[in-house]
């Protein structure tokens, strides 16, 4: 999964999303909303304020971002650009009242400036000769100057109607800025593999639809490649030599246990969060997908992946008839066709049925017995429950020991700290203490788990306080309470 980390308001914001949309990435976002998963494809969506983005793409938390060239100068994250956008441009310029008559960059000689990017001012005041008071501030920059702060701003410049209605005259250009696509250096091979996927796709896209929309796809293609034009590109032609058959029914057969084992889930009503020690596959998969049981372990939140070889030690397959299939077909046979698969194999007879039909001595005569005509249904020994479709059979192991039981109620701790970040309106990046006051099981639980919890939550400390609001951790009642540092 890739984390991108964009602007959660403003015109870069807008941009943005009107980029993923365009792609067809699909994102929905609201206020109170951090981190987005787009429903069809690989990518989550994390929401920062845009000073936040290059820290976050630097440190890990976000694997790529889209941010202002100003921001990623003024921080001097150690990120690297990946590519440049062409969308949300702007200048970053001083400015002074109207009414001064400006003769050159000595006007600043001992002046007072007032800024959000100090960094990029001074070095540009360095490399000038200049001694100036540089004032940092954040929101208005732009009133500084009429309220006496400063004589002089360094601010982003649009379209400059901003200055304008501040009496503001834009005297020197120091930089313009642009969308940057920036990435962390460390960012492993996965997910650089999703990135150049993601890249190739957009790319595909913008030929397909130069003939239908030949102005947006052109503007995407350019911001993409650097190239003249997409109407100077060839149309791209299918290459069936990219197809994978094997991999699809590989990734289908995937799917289709992960889908399982949440059924398996949602039916113990044992919670996603609260990790398993096992699941079972057949073991004549291991071959085919043996690659992938790191994915399902992860979609799972089990901790091993066990290619069984003997799942008839742990399961009982029990046949009989679908009477509203098979009734109209066999009529008065039915009640020896009940008798006829009692008899049968279970295992074996499913495996007959999923190749073709299966035949039975009904009354005497050759009955041909087809899949749909017949339910099946397995149990599993205790501690186990098991899943079976179309003849594939899952088996989760079902017992939380006290060590599982420990981890899930730390990841659901986790959770409710995170609700509660987001519903006061905390920042992704801002460092909080969290006050709890438990039960011991809770108590022991934060002992063991101190340490992920801090790290999940950017906590620098979990203290005990009576008097707190009171929340359901898996069943314990739990005082809870977080503050920003």
């Amino acid at each position: 999964m890739l984390r991108i980390a964009v602007q959660s308001k403003g015109r870069l914001y807008e941009d943005t999303m009107a980029l993923l949309a365009e792609a067809d990435i699909k994102v929905s976002s609201s206020k109170r909303t951090l981190l987005v998963q787009s429903p069809n494809f690989p990518i989550e969506v994390l929401f920062l304020r845009d000073d936040d983005i290059p820290q976050s793409v630097a440190s890990g938390v976000a694997d790529l971002g889209i941010v202002g060239e100003n921001e990623f100068v003024e921080r001097a994250e150690d990120a690297e650009i990946i590519r440049r956008l062409g969308f949300s441009k702007c200048r970053i310029s001083l400015a002074i009242p109207k009414a001064i008559d400006y003769k050159g960059v000595e006007w600043f000689n001992g002046k007072k400036i007032a800024t959000s990017y100090p960094g990029i001012l001074n070095d540009f005041l360095k490399k000038n000769n200049i001694k100036a008071e540089v004032h940092v501030i954040t929101g208005s920059v732009e009133i500084a100057p009429g309220i006496g702060l400063a004589d002089a701003i360094f601010d982003i410049v649009s379209s400059g109607s901003t200055l304008v209605s501040n009496n503001l005259k834009e005297v020197e250009v120091v930089m313009k800025s642009e969308a940057l696509l920036i990435g962390n250096k460390q960012m492993d091979e996965d997910k650089k593999a999703v990135y150049a996927t993601t890249y190739e796709v957009l790319v595909g896209l913008c030929k397909l639809i130069a003939p239908v929309a030949p102005f947006i796809s052109d503007e995407m293609y350019i911001d993409l490649t650097g190239e003249e034009s997409v109407h100077l590109a060839y149309f791209p032609k299918a290459d069936e030599t990219l197809l994978d058959d094997s991999l699809e029914e590989r990734m289908d057969l995937v799917r289709k246990i992960v889908a399982m084992g949440r059924g398996v889930r949602e039916k113990t009503r044992i919670k996603v969060r609260q990790p398993l020690s096992e699941l079972l596959v057949d073991g004549a998969y291991e071959e085919k997908i043996g690659y992938m049981a790191d994915l399902i372990k992860e979609e799972l939140n089990v901790k091993n992946i066990k290619f069984e070889h003997a799942m008839d030690s742990y399961i009982n397959y029990k046949l009989k008839p679908d009477f509203r299939a098979a009734g109209p077909v066999l009529g008065s046979k039915i009640k020896a066709f009940g008798a006829a698969i009692a008899k049968l194999d279970p295992k074996k007879a499913l495996a007959d049925l999923a190749k073709g039909a299966l035949k039975l001595e009904l009354n005497g005569e050759e009955t041909e017995i087809t899949e749909n005509m017949v339910s099946s249904s397995v149990s599993a020994k205790e501690g186990f429950d098991v899943a079976l479709e179309n003849g594939v059979v899952v088996i989760l192991d079902t017992q939380v020991t006290k060590e599982l039981e420990e981890e899930g109620l730390a990841r659901e701790l986790v959770s409710k700290i995170q609700q509660m970040r987001k519903s006061k309106d905390f920042e992704m990046m801002d460092r909080i203490k969290i006050y709890i006051c438990a039960d011991d099981a809770v108590k022991a639980m934060v002992s063991d788990f101190a340490d992920y919890i801090k790290s999940e939550t950017l906590a620098d400390a979990i203290l005990e306080k009576e008097g707190l609001e009171l929340f359901d951790i898996n069943g314990h009642k739990t005082g809870l309470d977080v503050e920003r540092v």
